[in-house]
């Protein structure tokens, strides 16, 4: 699923200098929406570059943002996409990791419209990483994650949060997704286009309790 998006991000922009890369806070340690103070990240890929000057900035923009090492300690929703990266774009990029614990809409939407301040066009990326629905059957899972997706391509955030409140959606990443929304807004993106959605039902063959996966691009 994620290669479907990295795939298409190398052939519309085969150089980047920098990737924005939100996640979720599975563990529940450190600062509610945290970016880190180490230089680089570590992956059997090789060595992937902080931009330091970036987090700095930031969080001097958005008073919600924390230099907190410890919630990255122990988290994966944002190493994980690393290796993607790096497989597409070598080593000649950075990265601006944040971690959120805390993923209520007013913290997207302060940190869509902080990160919409230092984004430069054609050279940055943005990277939302999240699961979708979590241990329900396939059938419910679809029928769930379809319809927020479609709030997702409209980008209505109003919406999305209301259907995953009233729905009790188990997206993981809700406020990464919701950020993401917020900056496309804010760079007068038309919307998402979904590239590709499955289950671990269609991988593994078991049907009762999947999780959903969708890679969803967005842009002008």
């Amino acid at each position: 699923m994620a290669a479907r998006g990295y795939a298409l991000a190398k052939s519309l922009a085969p150089s980047l200098e920098r990737v924005i890369v939100i996640g979720p806070n599975h563990q529940g340690v450190g600062s509610i929406i945290a970016s880190p103070t180490s230089e680089k990240w570590l992956t059997p890929l090789g060595a992937v570059q902080v931009d330091v000057d970036g987090v700095m900035r930031l969080s001097r923009i958005s008073n919600m943002i924390d230099l907190d090492d410890l919630a990255h300690e122990y988290e994966h929703s944002i190493e994980v996409q690393l290796p993607f990266l790096q497989y597409v774009y070598g080593g000649a990029f950075k990265i601006l990791p944040i971690c959120m614990m805390s993923q209520e809409k007013r913290f997207a939407v302060d940190l869509g419209d902080s990160i919409s301040e230092i984004f430069v066009e054609g050279k940055d990326m943005i990277v939302a990483s999240s699961d979708f629905t979590h241990y329900e059957p396939h059938s419910v899972a679809l029928e769930k994650d379809r319809e927020l997706i479609g709030y997702i391509e409209r980008l209505d955030i109003e919406g999305f949060y209301d259907l995953i409140y009233d729905r009790k959606i188990t997206v993981c990443g809700f406020g990464p997704i919701a950020t993401l929304m917020e900056v496309s807004k804010k760079l007068g993106a038309s919307g998402g286009r979904l590239l590709l959605y499955m289950t671990s039902g269609e991988v593994v063959g078991e049907y009762d309790q999947v999780v959903g996966y969708a890679s969803i691009a967005f842009g002008k």
